[in-house]
């Protein structure tokens, strides 16, 4: 583990807010970053630094795969979600290839 994740979970404060943070990400209820720290009473850097935290980047990705699960259901039969997934996907193969080392 990284120097910088064993800061980030050291330093967590603000408990029960964290944990609402957690259920909101598992839920995929975000509009914004800056609203979820208006909404949980904190400050938007603590927002930053709970995003780097290994609970928060978990609940994350479970998340964005639930919201996607939800789009393929919702939009089975529709042309326009199949066009928005795939665009989706192209955009997260790109920015994989910008992190991937040369």
């Amino acid at each position: 583990m990284s120097q910088n994740v064993k800061n980030v979970e050291n330093e967590l404060y603000k408990a029960e807010e964290f944990d609402e943070f957690l259920r909101l990400l598992n839920e995929g209820q975000l509009d914004t970053w800056e609203l979820v720290a208006d909404t949980l009473g904190v400050h938007s850097n603590t927002i930053q630094k709970w995003k780097k935290h290994p609970k928060a980047q978990k609940a994350l990705a479970q998340g964005l795969q639930d919201a996607v699960k939800k789009m393929e259901n919702t939009g089975r039969k529709d042309w326009r979600m199949w066009r928005e997934k795939a665009a989706m996907l192209r955009r997260e193969v790109e920015k994989n290839k910008q992190i991937e080392p040369n």
